[in-house]
């Protein structure tokens, strides 16, 4: 004998399936089990017979009740497998990866494109579209046609019309059939998943070929949920993570940096319900802007460095940005061996005036981020009065209890 002591929750249609049990009655009959109310039988008519049998009484038997499975089944549930590394590596021999963007971006998962008001994320975005419909590049990378459904909530059409014109140079009619904005009545905003999921069903019967990508602009406009509550974001992203994956296609969420110089406006749980966070940066008086890949679920990618051509596209500079950062840091060095304690402001002069390189020189903010980054790194030391600093590089150090 045994006593039943663990509780079990029931609802009118839920059953918890990991704490429904039943016991084996004198007279045969299976027992249904809960934290607050008797045992029952469950005979085949389907009338619970009540025993006179409280919770922490002496029983029997011990087993998965005999109801569960059928109502599982008629749930679309499955009672819970275990499964070794050779049934996990079987499975996962099945689940071929599915990109739109390789590595970047893949149908049935959730991404967000982070960066800087009026930065150029919606246009880097149309350069994407652009590619789905037209080019079948983005980047160094091949991606195949998609059907695209925008929800933009922050630009007039007229200037949505303006970017796809600048990116498609001036080709519209590539983008006949397969992209399209929705338009949303004031009375279904703010959106909510149920609503995502329900225009995309309605989407995928217009579409004419390949599969979708969602792209979202922005989610402060879109979605009611708040940014800095994990609760909110939790409830409202993951779901989508799983709309996006129920349905095979690829969503893209388009937010804000704030201004202390995060990588995105709000708390953890935002990069928590992600499969891929991007973040783009630009330099508006170089015309030149980097997209890298912050988080992801699979491989680093290198970032890809764009100029802002005179036509208005973001085209890729087929200089990886690694490449870029080499050139700068030797090109700092040399400038900091020339006169040690060259003061920052002295090294972005010298560093542009005798650039070398193909490419245009870098801009101030690019040359002052890699020199913080080469601090941080023990490379150099900054030292000086407030008002003015001193580089130095690190093996040449001199400052006293320096730690680099």
């Amino acid at each position: 004998m045994r006593q039943l002591d663990r509780q079990v929750e029931r609802a009118s249609q839920d059953i918890v399936l990991s704490d429904t049990c039943s016991v084996m009655t004198d007279d045969g009959h299976d027992s249904w089990v809960s934290s607050d109310e008797s045992l029952s039988t469950a005979p085949a008519s389907g009338q619970s017979q009540s025993l006179n049998c409280q919770i922490g009484a002496d029983i029997d038997v011990i087993r998965p009740a005999a109801g569960v499975a059928p109502l599982a089944a008629a749930n679309g549930w499955g009672l819970c497998s275990f499964q070794g590394i050779e049934e996990l590596q079987r499975i996962a021999a099945t689940q071929i990866e599915d990109w739109f963007i390789p590595n970047w971006l893949e149908f049935g998962s959730l991404a967000m494109l982070c960066g800087d008001p009026f930065s150029g994320k919606s246009s880097i975005v149309a350069e994407m579209i652009a590619s789905a419909c037209k080019w079948g590049k983005f980047g160094p990378h091949e991606i195949p046609a998609a059907n695209v459904l925008l929800i933009d909530l922050e630009n007039k059409e007229s200037i949505i019309v303006r970017r796809l014109e600048r990116a498609t140079e001036g080709d519209l009619g590539c983008l006949e059939g397969q992209f399209h904005k929705a338009s949303i009545p004031e009375s279904h905003l703010p959106l909510d998943t149920d609503t995502v999921e329900g225009m995309l069903l309605e989407f995928k019967e217009t579409a004419i070929r390949g599969k979708t990508v969602l792209v979202i602009d922005t989610f402060r406009s879109a979605f009611d949920a708040s940014e800095l509550d994990v609760d909110e974001v939790k409830r409202l992203l993951y779901p989508l993570q799983r709309v996006a994956r129920r349905h095979q296609v690829a969503i893209l969420i388009l937010h804000h940096r704030p201004k202390s110089g995060a990588k995105y406006s709000g708390g953890t749980g935002i990069a928590a319900a992600l499969d891929y966070l991007w973040l783009w940066e630009s330099e508006p008086e170089k015309r030149r802007a980097v997209l890298s890949l912050e988080g992801t679920r699979g491989d680093w990618q290198e970032p890809m460095g764009f100029w802002l051509n005179e036509a208005g596209r973001n085209i890729w500079t087929g200089v990886t940005v690694t490449q870029i950062v080499g050139q700068l840091e030797s090109a700092i060095v040399h400038q900091i061996q020339e006169q040690p304690g060259i003061s920052q402001s002295e090294v972005v002069q010298r560093v542009q005036s005798t650039w070398e390189h193909d490419e245009e020189s870098p801009g101030e903010k690019r040359i002052r981020e890699v020199i913080k980054q080469m601090s941080q790194q023990c490379k150099l030391v900054n030292r000086g009065s407030r008002n003015r600093n001193e580089l130095h590089l690190a093996d040449d150090c001199t400052v006293k209890n320096c730690d680099c």
